[in-house]
């Protein structure tokens, strides 16, 4: 596993690590579960527990590409949330793309990029929302390790 830290603070005494337990029922939490949210009102948040997620900052369609722009709120369990094009009921619009993802550390802006290959404004003009999943999440507190970073 490997993990970073952006935005801790030079002064830091101590780091505490908590596990998260997800996925499965085996561990008493629900399977990930796909949610839909309408595009238009930006930004738009979603959660994908109750611990953190995802705000859609904005989202720019045409015949070539979809950029969308996120940001973290909280604890998430992927680095870089999905971006599923819908119809009106919910319906994932599966058009042929080549999907990129790019993290700038700065400002902690999620750009998803989707380049379509053979869809016309006809097909873009269907899209009305877009999927996410949530995953359940809870922290393990009694396996938590305290990490001391000064003496």
């Amino acid at each position: 596993n490997v993990f970073e830290f952006i935005g801790g603070r030079t002064d830091m005494k101590e780091l505490t690590l908590i596990p998260i337990v997800s996925g499965g029922e085996d561990d008493g939490v629900p399977a990930p579960k796909m949610m839909s949210v309408e595009i238009g009102n930006y930004p738009i948040y979603m959660p994908q527990s109750e611990l953190g997620g995802y705000v859609m900052e904005d989202l720019e369609l045409t015949k070539e590409k979809a950029v969308a722009t996120y940001r973290q709120e909280g604890a998430v369990q992927i680095s870089h949330p999905n971006l599923i094009l819908m119809d009106e009921e919910g319906k994932n619009l599966d058009f042929a793309a080549f999907y990129d993802s790019s993290y700038d550390r700065e400002t902690g802006k999620i750009t998803i990029t989707l380049t379509f290959k053979d869809v016309s404004e006809e097909d873009i003009a269907k899209v009305k929302k877009v999927g996410y999943f949530t995953r359940s999440m809870k922290l393990n507190e009694d396996e938590a390790v305290r990490i001391k970073l000064t003496e």
